[in-house]
């Protein structure tokens, strides 16, 4: 009972059918609802506040009195209404950590129904508890009264919904626990080997739990048997901060001196002497950091964030389990802010196909949202929009590459010919005694940057491709070429420059000279 009727999904009864049609929020709820079914707990009809379920082939009719939403917060969802028999019942899921601590004490499967919860996290289901509590009716107009004048609050409207909530989801009596298989799409292990293999680093930030989010993270290869992992599960500040350093002594990753950061601040290779994702743990293996939700609340703060940037850079693959929105917000933020101990931060691109991601997607410099069940309002924040998680992989390494490149040669192309429009005048200067006189027409050098140069560049812009996308697909190692900026060096800046000022001479110096000739 507690499946059918804690959600909000909408019954859809199709014309000339007995068969009916559910439309969730969430591909979870509808999944859970559909699961209810199987057991003889069909949802019937959701009409106002009236909702109709077949329990064993009869009917009843539940009055829903309140519905408190799930936030990134809470964790949880709530609802409270009247049975048939005219009790007060409130239904309660949510995540098992936030759930156990609300149910009574005295529950004699607590503990069996968290370790089938763990189980079920292992083998990389989404998992969530179930409770409810029945509430008697003086109880339950105190408590109305609260949240109605909560919500009608101008001021810290959520935050007050929130606290009055926890008043009345508490005591609650477990009554079991649920799982649901959360499939990768096709070709998501092979994307993520292949963005692995061009340089790109891969971290995962879910909101799912420890267990589901290494089993998830192992299934799409991003976790590796060659890797050595490190779980991060602290939940004080002190324990929290002995194990960075502990971490870092052993990865030999000690904080820099200001004049190595000196060096590398005018030059372009690290002294650091260990590179990023090259760290090798304990055990003579890569590093690989699992970091759960707590455990990050904390490594956030002002005083150990920049100790944990410094060991997820030498990791080669992270995971944040239990992470708000806003956390993910905030390791984005991390990783990106630029900083004259720390780098110069790092070019990110968020990926995600929920409401959960938005923040993320809005803080990386790149924001890639996947259309799917779980609604349009990733792809509505994003940059850039895919139909499925494999195709990130060409957009990279395919127009990600060629996009580099072309824009490279447009940047080079405006120095060089600027550098000619403006020489050519220079050189002309010295034969018209510096008068002033233009050595062009007006008309013709208004045309220079919106005509004559501009079509050159949009050619070669559609056409150029220096690799065709079957070779840059077989070969990921060739997006380092852009990542690099081997093509957008001094050296390169300058060769451009130089033939601007070739180009320059040669545009002075041969009508000069052909105006020069004499005739006969």
């Amino acid at each position: 009972v507690a499946l059918t009727i804690c959600n909000t999904v909408v019954v859809d009864v199709q014309n000339g059918s007995e068969s009916r049609v559910y439309h969730a929020t969430s591909p979870d709820e509808e999944a859970l609802v559909k699961a209810a079914a199987t057991q003889g707990f069909e949802l019937i009809s959701r009409v106002g506040d009236k909702v109709v379920v077949c329990i064993f082939g009869i009917e009843y009719q539940f009055e829903v009195l309140n519905i408190i939403e799930f936030n990134s917060y809470r964790k949880r969802m709530s609802v409270i209404c009247r049975t048939p028999e005219g009790k007060i019942k409130l239904y309660c899921k949510g995540a098992d950590n936030m759930m156990f601590p609300r149910v009574v004490d005295s529950c004699s499967f607590k503990d069996t129904t968290q370790q089938h919860v763990n189980s079920f996290a292992c083998e990389g289901l989404r998992t969530l508890a179930i409770a409810e509590v029945q509430i008697d009716e003086e109880r339950y107009e105190t408590w109305a009264k609260q949240y109605k004048e909560a919500g009608l609050s101008i001021t810290d409207r959520q935050s007050r919904l929130d606290s009055v909530a926890e008043l009345i989801e508490k005591d609650m009596d477990l009554l079991g626990a649920a799982a649901i298989e959360d499939r990768l799409q096709e070709g998501v292990p092979e994307c993520i080997e292949t963005l692995s293999a061009a340089g790109v680093r891969v971290w995962v930030l879910t909101g799912d739990k420890l267990e589901t989010a290494i089993s998830v993270a192992t299934s799409c290869r991003l976790l590796t048997p060659d890797m050595d992992l490190e779980t991060i599960t602290e939940t004080s500040k002190p324990l929290l901060h002995e194990k960075l350093l502990a971490l870092t002594d052993d990865l030999n990753l000690a904080p820099k001196r200001l004049w190595v950061n000196i060096m590398e601040w005018f030059s372009n290779f690290d002294c650091t002497g260990t590179d990023p994702g090259q760290a090798v743990g304990k055990k003579g293996k890569p590093l690989a950091l699992v970091v759960e939700g707590a455990s990050l609340t904390l490594l956030l703060e002002h005083d150990l964030r920049y100790l944990f940037l410094q060991l997820a850079k030498a990791s080669v693959a992270v995971v944040c389990c239990r992470c708000t929105p806003s956390q993910k917000a905030k390791v984005v933020k991390l990783v990106s802010e630029k900083s004259f101990l720390w780098g110069d931060g790092a070019i990110t691109m968020a990926v995600g196909d929920g409401a959960n991601d938005v923040p993320m997607i809005q803080r990386a410099h790149v924001g890639v949202g996947i259309s799917g069940k779980e609604g349009r309002q990733a792809v509505l924040s994003s940059d850039f929009s895919i139909p499925r998680f494999h195709c990130l992989k060409r957009l990279l390494l395919v127009h990600g590459n060629n996009s580099y490149a072309r824009i490279t040669r447009l940047i080079m192309y405006s120095f060089c010919k600027n550098t000619a429009m403006a020489l050519a005048q220079f050189w002309f200067a010295f034969v018209s005694g510096f008068s002033g006189q233009m050595m062009y027409f007006d008309y013709l050098f208004t045309l220079y940057n919106s005509l004559f140069t501009a079509i050159p560049i949009i050619l070669l812009s559609v056409t150029d491709q220096k690799y065709s996308p079957e070779f840059l697909l077989k070969n990921p190692s060739k997006y380092q070429y852009g990542v690099t900026e081997k093509s957008f060096d001094n050296f390169t800046f300058m060769r451009w420059i130089l033939l601007g000022i070739f180009q320059s001479y040669v545009t002075f110096l041969l009508p000069f000279l052909s105006v020069n000739i004499p005739t006969h």
